[in-house]
């Protein structure tokens, strides 16, 4: 699944999410950004292949910057992964498809 939308949805959505203890991704990025861009159908195409798995958030930070402080983003495209409500990873700058991928399954299996 993935989610783009306003804060307040945003927010329920997560806490759905942390209800149900289901491992998802915070993909933060800016719309200006090129290694967003060129991440983002990685991250999208690796979590398809892994249904039910883990879930999509992606985060403007220019829109949410008081996620981008809470979550310390500094650079971008940065990835965080939340295991059980708690951050269990992250990651910045662009990725290969395999280093994506035996990033989700270390935190996911």
């Amino acid at each position: 699944m993935y989610h783009q939308g306003n804060l307040g949805a945003l927010s329920s959505w997560c806490r759905r999410k942390h209800l149900h203890l289901k491992p998802f991704f915070f993909f933060c990025y800016h719309s200006w950004c090129k290694p967003c861009h060129a991440l983002a159908p990685r991250l999208q195409e690796v979590i398809a292949e892994r249904p039910g798995r883990v879930q999509l958030a992606k985060i403007d930070v220019d829109e949410h910057t008081d996620l981008a402080m809470e979550y310390d983003v500094s650079s971008i495209p940065k990835v965080i992964m939340f295991k059980e409500g708690k951050v269990a990873g992250e990651f910045i700058g662009l990725m290969e498809k395999d280093k994506i991928e035996s990033f989700v399954d270390r935190l996911t299996l």
